[in-house]
């Protein structure tokens, strides 16, 4: 199963699913059954799976560490 398709697999359960936004990043949270979060980034529709985190506390501070990088990354090769 990729990414979009848990997705929506996720959403058709009635798992809660928020947007949030860090650094230039946005972000899907997933509720999961467990307590538990899933933290998907979302790159213009396109999904990149990152942690789950154990409340949205954690999942929070996660996001706020992550930063764009300041130069191409091409570049540093």
């Amino acid at each position: 199963m990729n990414i979009e398709e848990y997705i929506e697999k996720r959403r058709a359960e009635g798992c809660r699913i928020i947007q949030k936004r860090a650094n230039t990043f946005d972000y899907l949270y997933i509720f999961e059954a467990d307590g538990w979060i899933s933290v998907i980034q979302d790159d213009a529709g396109y999904y990149k799976a990152k942690i789950q985190a154990r409340d949205e506390a954690h999942a929070d501070s996660y996001i706020a560490m992550i930063e764009p990088a300041p130069t191409f990354l091409e570049r540093l090769a």
